[in-house]
Formats: structure tokens, C-alpha cells, sequence
């Protein structure tokens, strides 16, 4: 990771492009959403390192949990078959892909719906379940550790 001070500039650079995709929702997103998005994206520092996609994604999900969730190595892109080629014109298409192709499509399934509504308003059994794109990455991390197993 990249120091703090950084961090904070490049967030502070995308202020307005922020607050607008806090306003974003998975259910209708648009071309300007998603331009949008992949201008935070781009912009945003975090990682010291050639990979951007992991943390970008990680503190975007925080920052916008309706539109963003988080990607990671070991469940996300494992259980998606997906390898990382570093780079903004690699990472920003992988990222849109996935959240386009494959949360997006769980989030507007019927019946994830009514049980994400379930979950998220049971904080005490399940208080990592803040949005329902965090419901499917946790779901995601479960079923990369049922593979495991077998």
C-alpha cells in the first residue's frame, strides 16, 4: 500500500466523482455510471504495488457498497476462474466484468433478494452482511472454502 497522505489526495481529487456513484445502484446502471465508476477507478491510489484491482476495489466498496464490491485473489477471482494482467486497460474491464456478469445477474435474482433483505436486517447473526453485494462475496468466500475441502 501507498502511504496515507497519497491515499488521501488521490480521494480528495475524485470528490465529486465519488459522491455521484454513492448514488449509483445495481439495479440500473448507466454508460455515464459507468464511466464514471471507471474514473474513480483509474484514479484512485492505493496499492504500491502493479495491481490496482484488489485494493481499488476493496476501499470502493466502502465508499460506494450499492454499485462496488469487493475483489479478491483467493475467493473472488478463484472462484471465478479470472487472472489479473496488471494494468488500468487489464483491471478496470476485469472489474466491470465482474461486477457486471456476476453480481449484478445474483443481486436481481428473486430469491437472493428476499433472503438479502432477511439477512441484512438480522445484524446480530450476520453483521458483515451490510449490503447485498457484500452478501455475495461473503457467499462467494464460503463457497470457495466448501471447494477446498472436497
Amino acid at each position: 500500500m501507498i502511504g496515507f497522505e497519497r491515499f488521501k489526495r488521490s480521494v480528495d481529487g475524485l470528490s465529486r466523482e465519488i459522491h455521484a456513484a454513492r448514488n449509483i445502484n445495481f439495479e440500473d446502471v448507466t454508460n455515464q455510471d459507468w464511466d464514471n465508476l471507471e474514473e474513480i477507478f483509474a484514479n484512485l491510489k492505493i496499492m504500491a504495488t502493479g495491481t490496482s484491482i484488489v485494493g481499488n476495489s476493496k476501499v470502493m466498496a466502502h465508499m460506494m457498497p450499492n454499485i462496488i464490491a469487493p475483489v479478491d485473489r483467493a475467493y473472488t477471482l478463484r472462484y471465478l476462474k479470472e487472472h489479473v494482467k496488471n494494468g488500468m486497460e487489464y483491471e478496470w474491464p476485469l472489474m466491470r466484468r465482474i461486477i457486471e456478469k456476476f453480481f449484478v445477474p445474483v443481486a436481481n435474482d428473486r430469491k437472493f433478494i428476499s433472503r438479502s433483505k432477511r439477512w441484512m436486517e438480522d445484524r446480530e447473526n450476520y453483521p458483515w452482511d451490510t449490503s447485498a453485494l457484500k452478501i455475495i462475496d461473503n457467499l462467494t468466500i464460503a463457497a470457495v472454502h466448501l471447494q477446498r475441502r472436497k
